[in-house]
């Protein structure tokens, strides 16, 4: 295709503005100066106005952080918000008897578990919507049947309340009593990226291998976010 001179100023014009904007998007949104991409906070909540050391305000943005909980998991313990703590962990809601979505997102979850099988720093915590029908001895089973590794991925039981309590104002996720069979329930297929602070740092559709994918490797920046941070503090503790 031939351009007139008219055309070809135009056309420059145009390559000299969007190169410029594409970088800085590019840089700016998905990758920090250091280029570990930056993973995103969820539900800010206020702002931190108080003092830093050098005595100006921090104004630093506060987020939401998920609730203190207490559950019973498959395997009979008692877990509580306290054993996520200090580690990064993926959340999701589901029950046992789901003919749709729930297969699915629990295979998603077997490849998250199989990617960092042996770091202990990821967790997975799935709560059953349907807890009187969902057993600790029904949720063992379950658990077997998906190869959760003991002390990495929780299966989880509690009273309804609070189950649905935590998927809406913890995790901000749909579940719900459905209108009957065959699904009998209504539950969002997201599952939920938790930082070690417990602020939530994204949602993914674990019915759609790629969202998974983008999971399994944010996960991975987080982690090199942690270290980078711990290499800092001790670079700082030498001087």
């Amino acid at each position: 295709m031939a351009f007139y001179p008219g055309q070809k100023n135009i056309l420059a014009a145009i390559i000299a503005v969007l190169i410029p904007v594409l970088f800085f998007l590019y840089f700016y949104n998905f990758k920090s100066p250091d280029g570990i991409k930056e993973i995103p906070k969820y539900k800010p909540t206020g702002i931190d106005s108080s003092k830093r050391g050098d005595g100006h305000p921090a104004n630093d943005t506060i987020y939401h952080k998920v609730p203190p909980f207490a559950f019973v998991a498959h395997t009979g313990d008692t877990v509580t918000h306290r054993d996520f703590r200090g580690h990064i962990t993926v959340a999701n809601f589901f029950f046992i008897s789901c003919p749709t979505i729930c297969p699915q997102m629990m295979e998603s979850l077997e490849s998250v578990q199989n990617a960092f099988y042996k770091d202990d720093v990821v967790k997975i915590i799935s709560h059953t919507v349907d807890p009187e029908h969902d057993t600790v001895e029904a949720l063992r089973k379950y658990a077997l049947k998906h190869d959760a590794k003991e002390g990495k991925w929780y299966m989880v039981t509690g009273t309804r309340d609070s189950i649905y309590d935590i998927a809406r104002w913890g995790y901000f996720v749909t579940a719900e009593q459905g209108s009957g069979p065959p699904t009998g329930f209504v539950h969002s297929p997201n599952l939920v990226l938790v930082d070690k602070k417990g602020v939530i740092r994204g949602y993914y559709d674990g019915t759609k291998e790629e969202e998974v994918n983008e999971l399994v490797r944010n996960i991975g920046y987080l982690k090199m976010r942690y270290e980078q941070q711990r290499l800092e503090k001790e670079r700082q503790k030498r001087q």
